[in-house]
């Protein structure tokens, strides 16, 4: 991957749906950016409201261009992030959503991760979650580099907007599969990955809120979780295949898991205990899955119970 500077132009994309305020929080934190050279590509999937008065009252010669795009009809993120990428100018493309921000070094440390190789040809950072007062909920400093296809796989590894990713990488790769109904971060990014090598910042700088208006809706959490890993199992076949039986095992394991584990946050216990007790059968080595099986044995209110516990232990330690 070859740098047409040392300094490129990066594209901002921030996709957003009905939240104006936490939109106006995330086009702040890009605009505070150290980085010299930004884009801003804002892309509206078709609020009841338009957001583009926001986008005025924080349009500023800090942004060498400012892009807006409205969705006259609600298509998803999938396909707000590709109207950004094919709205866009930039050499280097990073993707926000609307209810995250990033630390005001995220994209001069990464350009500069970026600038370290040519066979990089894309940069993913550590990330810090916090609540709605502030409080650290868990911070991730991750270390994998180069090919990340088999552990993105698995065990996913990468927080998607922590992600900065080179033009010609993305037209290898293609743009974000629109029919899937779930998944479709880490789909997209697997396709990278099978075109580049990742750097990596380890440091936390995505930082992700949580709190009462960011919470899983799971009205048809169940259905989507199935329909969603079924696209992914198909998608993941040939894939998979490569890499020989028993990785396909460990494949599988990893997914069953990753249901469960979705089905017991959102309080599908028997789902979570069938999925939960798969993962084991079929990958018999992570510890992790049978912390996750006992908690869904042992009820959802046991498991809102370690959750609490755990977070309250990440927050003493950051």
């Amino acid at each position: 991957m070859t740098q047409s500077s040392d300094t490129p132009l990066v594209s901002a994309i921030i996709t957003t749906y009905n939240r104006p305020e936490l939109l106006r929080r995330a086009i702040e934190s890009v605009h505070d950016q150290s980085y010299s050279r930004l884009e801003l590509v804002v892309v509206d999937d078709c609020s009841d409201e338009s957001p583009e008065a926001v986008i005025e009252d924080v349009r500023s010669d800090r942004f060498e261009n400012v892009v807006f795009c409205r969705h006259e009809e609600n298509r998803g993120v999938s396909a707000a992030r590709n109207t950004g990428i094919e709205a866009s100018n930039g050499e280097l493309l990073a993707f926000l959503d609307d209810d995250d921000i990033w630390d005001e070094e995220k994209i001069h440390k990464q350009v500069a991760e970026y600038n370290r190789s040519d066979n990089i040809g894309a940069v993913y950072s550590g990330t810090k979650s916090v609540d709605s007062d502030g409080s650290i909920i868990t911070v991730q400093r991750p270390t994998k580099t180069g090919d990340l296809t088999k552990e993105l796989l698995c065990k996913r590894g990468i927080w998607f907007p922590t992600i900065l990713v080179d033009r010609g990488t993305i037209k290898e790769a293609g743009l974000f599969n629109e029919g899937m109904v779930m998944g479709e971060d880490i789909e997209w990014l697997i396709r990278i990955s099978q075109h580049t090598f990742f750097g990596v910042v380890s440091e936390p700088l995505l930082i992700t809120l949580r709190g009462e208006n960011h919470e899983q809706k799971t009205d048809d959490i169940e259905a989507k979780i199935k329909q969603g890993q079924s696209q992914l199992m198909e998608q993941y076949e040939e894939i998979t295949a490569q890499y020989g039986p028993l990785f396909r095992r460990k494949f599988s394991g990893y997914r069953q898991f990753k249901i469960g584990r979705a089905a017991l946050a959102a309080g599908r216990i028997s789902m979570a205990r069938k999925h939960l007790f798969n993962a084991v059968l079929c990958w018999p080595f992570v510890a992790q899955f049978y912390v996750y099986l006992g908690l869904a044995l042992l009820g959802n209110r046991w498991y809102l119970k370690a959750r609490d516990a755990k977070r309250s232990l990440e927050d003493r330690r950051n």
